[in-house]
């Protein structure tokens, strides 16, 4: 019980840091494109590709995949999708559940290397598992347009920063430090807010490194 609490304890002060550091809109989604090192990655829009036409063919048709969630294992780049059940109700918006399915792709390739079954409890969560955990409205705030803009645009910084994290140098450009206040930015403009903990919990490393990488900026 002691271990659940401090896990806990430890995801409130990482979301309330992520959220803090964020800037307020100035315009940045609308920068220039970024430099990208040289790599074997696939760009993130064909990650996100094959995810939907592999695994998520697999799942009912009420279900949902996350935004992209990468992981560092063993020095090897693989891309993380969460699966659940979505309702969409009119004019109301889409009612979340906990995820149920993982699924991990390569980043080089695009292939599906592992899915499995999840639980609320696998990450640190108390939600049962048929239990109504929020309620999303896409691209709530702003016109369709910018969503899409901004989606985008965040898919290019996954593109921007996933090397660098892989590369582990203890220092960055300064270009790559606006492209995380960026992403820091964008990331909790458009993730679901129900699957805030989820993300979190499954991104820790890459969402903690990209919160220091950010906090190191000049302005």
């Amino acid at each position: 019980m002691a271990k659940c609490c401090h896990y806990k304890s430890y995801l409130v002060i990482l979301l309330t840091s992520f959220k803090l550091a964020i800037p307020s809109a100035n315009g940045q989604t609308e920068g220039e494109p970024l430099t990208i090192m040289n790599t074997n990655y696939m760009k993130m829009t064909a990650i996100i590709a094959a995810a939907k036409a592999g695994p998520a063919q697999s799942l009912p048709n009420e279900t949902y995949q996350s935004y992209p969630i990468p992981i560092l294992l063993s020095n090897k780049l693989r891309v993380a999708f969460l699966f659940g059940t979505s309702r969409a109700v009119p004019k109301e918006g889409r009612y979340f559940l906990p995820p149920r399915y993982v699924a991990f792709m390569a980043a080089d390739t695009g292939r599906l290397e592992e899915m499995k079954s999840v639980t609320p409890k696998d990450f640190g969560q108390n939600n049962a598992e048929t239990q109504v955990i929020g309620k999303y409205v896409i691209s709530e705030g702003m016109k369709p347009e910018e969503f899409i803009v901004q989606r985008d645009r965040l898919y290019h910084l996954y593109d921007v920063l996933m090397p660098v994290y892989v590369a582990g140098r203890p220092k960055v450009s300064e270009e790559c430090k606006q492209a995380a206040v960026e992403f820091k930015n964008l990331f909790f403009r458009l993730t679901e807010p129900p699957l805030r903990p989820y993300y979190l919990s499954e991104g820790k490393d890459f969402l903690t490194w990209v919160d220091r990488v950010g906090s190191y900026v000049s302005f």
